[in-house]
């Protein structure tokens, strides 16, 4: 009633029940380790004086900004950087309308052990004339790669990766690092061997892969078997997502007349 009084609309029991929740959200910077950007996502403001978004953090943590943004509407309040050097460490976001919070809480994290997920081709162009006599040389995806016709060109090898664009395939990678060096290695295997390729192609066992990687902060950068001719580069990027750790980059390899980019997504076994 005394927002009918005010010339506003009523508000309904959804907005009320949004009304009463703060969403928030850490999303990692890959160019900065242990810096994120924390954003507030508020869905629902039913009091016409609107709110006041703040944000704490335990000893330790540098957050960049203004610690409290008043919103007069529906929307987001991001905070960029936050630096969280510690290795424990937890931010809470708190509306001011009703006292809802949020809590973030940042864990150490261990890469060790086998991770699990798919691995996607998503873009790749080819000069079919540039590469028509080029023979495929395996390494940085040489378990694909090889598994083709022996001598089979390039171009055989793109024929074959057409009909896998799009097509998440089955990853495992097996992980052993010294967290404290940010050094280690994964033994990845990517398993096509299911696969309906077309008639008249099969595919063999995959064979695992052994690639050395060195991390910092959130960003894993591993080193590919580069190849003459081929330039290839992997990166992955550790966020928390619910209760699991995951993993998830991209590939990219160039040569004389293609080019090919895939992406990853693994999630941490208990």
């Amino acid at each position: 009633r005394q927002r009918e009084e005010m010339g506003l609309a009523r508000v309904t029991g959804e907005e009320l029940e949004k009304g009463g929740i703060i969403d928030v959200v850490a999303v990692s910077q890959e160019d900065e380790p242990n810096t994120w950007m924390v954003k507030a996502v508020v869905e629902s403001l039913p009091s016409v004086e609107g709110a006041e978004i703040s944000i704490s953090a335990t000893t330790g943590t540098k957050i960049a900004g203004e610690m409290s943004q008043t919103i007069t509407a529906p929307g987001e309040v991001i905070w960029i950087p936050v630096t969280v050097p510690n290795e424990v460490a937890e931010i809470t976001v708190t509306r001011s309308d009703n006292g809802a919070a949020s809590l973030i809480t940042f864990q150490q994290f261990d890469l060790n052990g086998e991770w699990v997920g798919t691995y996607t081709f998503t873009d790749m162009t080819a000069d079919q004339e540039a590469i028509q006599n080029q023979v495929p040389s395996g390494g940085s995806s040489g378990s694909i790669e090889e598994g083709c016709a022996s001598g089979a060109g390039i171009a055989a090898v793109f024929a074959i990766l057409e009909q896998l664009k799009g097509k998440p395939i089955p990853l495992t990678m097996d992980i052993t690092a010294d967290m404290e060096a940010g050094t280690g290695q994964a033994v990845v295997t990517i398993d096509i061997s299911g696969l309906d390729l077309g008639e008249g192609v099969t595919m063999g066992e995959p064979e695992p892969q052994t690639i050395p990687f060195t991390f910092e902060g959130q960003v894993l950068t591993f080193q590919l078997e580069q190849q003459e001719g081929q330039t290839s580069t992997m990166t992955g990027t550790l966020n928390r997502k619910s209760d699991t750790w995951v993993i998830d980059g991209v590939i990219k390899s160039v040569g004389a007349g293609w080019s090919m980019t895939a992406e990853f997504s693994v999630v941490q076994q208990e």
